[in-house]
Parts: C-alpha cells; sequence; structure tokens
C-alpha cells in the first residue's frame, strides 16, 4: 500500500438511484406483459435493450456523483483532511 489516503463523497440521494430503478422494473413489466401479443424473441431482445439501457443509467448516475479529493496535511496524529467540508472544498 502507497499509504495515500483519499476523501470518497457521494454527491446525490437514493430518490434519483430510486426512480431510475423504478423506471426500469416498470419498462421490464410492460415489456414481459407484451409476450402474450408478439414473439417471444422479440420481448428477449427488449428486455436486453432495457437492461443494457439500465445498467448505463446506473453507471452514468455513479460516475457523475462520485467526488474523490485528497485535500489531507501530515500531522504529528497522523494525516489529516484539511477541511471540515464533507466535499473537500474551500469555502
Amino acid at each position: 500500500m502507497s499509504g495515500n489516503k483519499l476523501r470518497i463523497n457521494f454527491k446525490k440521494t437514493g430518490g434519483e438511484l430510486a426512480w431510475i430503478t423504478f423506471t426500469w422494473i416498470v419498462l421490464s413489466v410492460m415489456t414481459c406483459g407484451l409476450a402474450f401479443w408478439v414473439h417471444i424473441a422479440i420481448v428477449l431482445v427488449a428486455e436486453m435493450i432495457i437492461g443494457l439501457w439500465f445498467l448505463l443509467q446506473l453507471i452514468e448516475f455513479q460516475t457523475d456523483n462520485l467526488e474523490i479529493t485528497a485535500d489531507y496535511v501530515i500531522t504529528l496524529e497522523g494525516a489529516m483532511f484539511a477541511s471540515s467540508n464533507p466535499a473537500g472544498r474551500k469555502k
């Protein structure tokens, strides 16, 4: 280990993630309901597209809202973060 200390802060709330998940569930249920009227292969392809969309939305949500900072100082007690601001920004 290199001993580097980093602060990781997540800027969003679970409500926005819940909305993405809810949308995915509704789209999946609606697509499965189509299985009665269309060929099952079409439904499986649609489910794969919806699953890929959901995965990309999750990755985008997580990467866009992560903040990694390294604003620390070395003291006699060890490494301490320089600011008490959770986002690590100087005011």
